[in-house]
């Protein structure tokens, strides 16, 4: 007799059809935490290639929850030699 600790989750996939939704809640899964891994990465990728204002904003676009890119953006609405854009600035 074969024991299992509390722990163990068994699901029968002996149907093709489960086997199906097994795989894909489980390519699903994988692909959150990947995204939830490499939208940072590469918005600080991003940031510290950024010489522009545009470059910024797109780096914003990977990671929107960073709070250092927001203060570096609205820095670099504020010190634009042109017109600066305080309204901008200030969201």
């Amino acid at each position: 007799m074969i024991t299992h600790s509390a722990r163990v989750v068994l699901i029968p996939l002996e149907a093709q059809a489960r086997r199906a939704v097994v795989l894909v809640l489980t390519l699903v899964a994988a692909a959150v935490i990947a995204a939830a891994i490499i939208r940072p990465a590469v918005a600080v990728y991003l940031t510290d290639r950024a010489t522009t204002v545009g470059a910024l904003e797109r780096a914003l676009g990977w990671d929107p929850r960073d709070p250092d890119l927001h203060l570096r953006l609205g820095r670099a609405y504020v010190s634009l030699a042109e017109r600066p854009d305080y309204e901008r600035a200030r969201r």
